[in-house]
């Protein structure tokens, strides 16, 4: 099942429950949700998206191209030559689980 899919009272309870753990809706990508990940608590959130029914499709960082970022988004990526420039966003791909 694609994310979109997904009848709107469990999409918002989604938005609001990973907004509540500081992640970012970033936008959509083919059969998925994309989230931002805070640099904190990372495990919590896997935890919260498994429990929401959700699997984690990929998890890649990326170029922010913004210094508007919030801090707590922004990280530093597997093959940063600068650390603590944190320069990246952590994007989380999420579908629901098996269907």
């Amino acid at each position: 099942m694609v994310y979109s899919s997904l009848p709107d009272n469990e999409r918002m309870q989604v938005l609001m429950t990973l907004e509540g753990q500081q992640c970012k809706l970033h936008g959509y990508f083919g059969e998925c949700a994309v989230f931002a990940i805070p640099r904190e608590d990372v495990l919590s959130i896997r935890q919260t998206i498994a429990a929401l029914g959700l699997e984690i499709v990929k998890d890649s960082y990326f170029p922010l191209c913004s210094d508007n970022a919030p801090e707590h988004l922004r990280h530093d990526g597997p093959n940063t030559p600068y650390p603590g420039y944190r320069g990246n966003w952590r994007l989380f791909h999420l579908k629901p689980c098996g269907k």
